[in-house]
C-alpha cells in the first residue's frame, strides 16, 4: 500500500485549498505542501507567501494535524531548478515520514 498521496495543483496559491479539501478525509495523518513562488519585481511574493502560509496554519489548527509548508521562494527560475534538483544526497528522502 502506498501511503503516500500527491496531488498536483496549478499554483502555491491553490495549496490552502487543496489542503482544506484533504482535511475532509478520514485516512490522512498529516498534509505536506510543496510549491515554489518565484520574485518579481515587486513584493508581492511576500504577501503571497505570507498569505499562503496563514491559510494552512489555519487549516492545521483547526484539523488538529499537522500540515507541513515547503515552499521556496526564489529570485529567479534557475535558483528554483538548482534548489528543486538537489537530490537525496542534500534531502530528507523519508516520503515525510518525518512530519511531527
Amino acid at each position: 500500500e502506498d501511503l503516500l498521496q500527491i496531488i498536483p495543483v496549478a499554483g502555491a496559491w491553490e495549496l490552502p485549498v487543496v489542503a482544506a479539501s484533504l482535511t475532509k478525509q478520514d485516512d490522512l495523518d498529516a498534509i505536506v505542501t510543496l510549491g515554489c513562488i518565484i520574485t518579481g519585481e515587486t513584493t508581492h511574493d511576500r504577501v503571497i507567501a505570507d498569505a499562503i502560509a496563514q491559510g494552512l496554519m489555519q487549516i492545521a489548527t483547526k484539523w488538529v494535524k499537522p500540515i507541513s509548508i515547503g515552499i521556496l521562494t526564489c529570485q529567479t527560475i534557475d535558483v528554483h531548478i538548482t534548489r528543486r534538483d538537489i537530490g537525496p544526497s542534500r534531502c530528507n528522502t523519508d516520503k515525510g515520514t518525518s512530519k511531527v
